[in-house]
């Protein structure tokens, strides 16, 4: 059912030299008791002036979150995100950032998401387990919060994508790694495949730390020889923009 209710808004402008009364009509969509959907219009105004502290379901929210990174691995099956999704918003938990793959059958999520200050740890852990005890494949379930502010990355034009390709081996993935380390490179996001025999590794890297990019290129020369190793560092925007597929406009015929 649709209901109207008024709300007064008051602005106030310099030192009170005067002021503005404004009557606003907004249309609530009611479901059931437990969830309000606000329509467009509303929601603009709520994003504007949202004296309730109102999210978009129109719930009210608390000043403070806590941040948690969820990991959850699993067999592979349809329904996991759904699940896990769902149990975390029932908890009015909101997921900022999240990456899932499957390998050999094995799917695996990590999350980032925000909860009011009154959902604890324990709760969270507690509502996963009840999904746990429903699912039919076991579920590994890992809850930390995040204690300290996230790191901002202080100069994104630092970011690069190294690619390291060559015949599959025993200790490739450590090798990069090691040269990263050695060189003060932070590795921001890491995918490896191996076809026929090759094997290749892709970092997106952060060389914030580097005293010198040139001299991290002169080094992956002598590394890939010495380890016989094809080695490409790309930044991140020439990456992007090289490997961005794009389809070709044909021209309007005209009729």
């Amino acid at each position: 059912m649709y209901f109207h209710f008024k709300l007064l808004l008051k602005f106030i402008f310099g030192l009170n030299l005067f002021t503005v009364n404004a009557k606003v009509s907004i249309d609530v969509f009611t479901i059931n008791e437990d969830i309000d959907f606000f329509d467009t219009n509303s929601k603009q105004l709520l994003g504007i002036m949202n004296p309730l502290n109102l999210n978009s379901s129109g719930k009210v929210m608390t000043s403070q979150s806590i941040e948690y990174i969820i990991s959850i691995t699993s067999r592979d099956r349809i329904g996991i995100v759904y699940e896990i999704s769902g149990a975390l918003a029932e908890l009015t938990g909101n997921i900022a950032d999240s990456r899932q793959s499957v390998m050999c059958g094995y799917y695996t999520m990590i999350m980032r998401a925000s909860f009011p200050a009154a959902v604890t740890r324990q709760t969270i852990e507690a509502k996963l387990i009840e999904v746990d005890q429903k699912s039919p494949t076991p579920l590994n379930i890992l809850v930390n919060p995040i204690e300290e502010p996230l790191p901002t990355q202080n100069n994104p034009e630092n970011r690069y994508v190294l690619t390291a390709s060559g015949a599959d081996q025993i200790g490739f993935v450590a090798g990069v790694a090691g040269f990263c380390v050695k060189h003060q490179i932070n590795i921001l996001d890491l995918s490896t495949t191996l076809s026929q025999g090759e094997f290749v590794m892709m970092l997106e890297v952060d060389l914030n730390r580097c005293e010198s990019i040139s001299a991290v290129r002169e080094a992956l020369v002598d590394f890939g020889k010495e380890h016989g190793l094809r080695v490409v560092l790309q930044h991140f925007d020439i990456f992007k923009a090289v490997n961005e597929i794009s389809l070709p406009i044909r021209p309007k015929r005209e009729h």
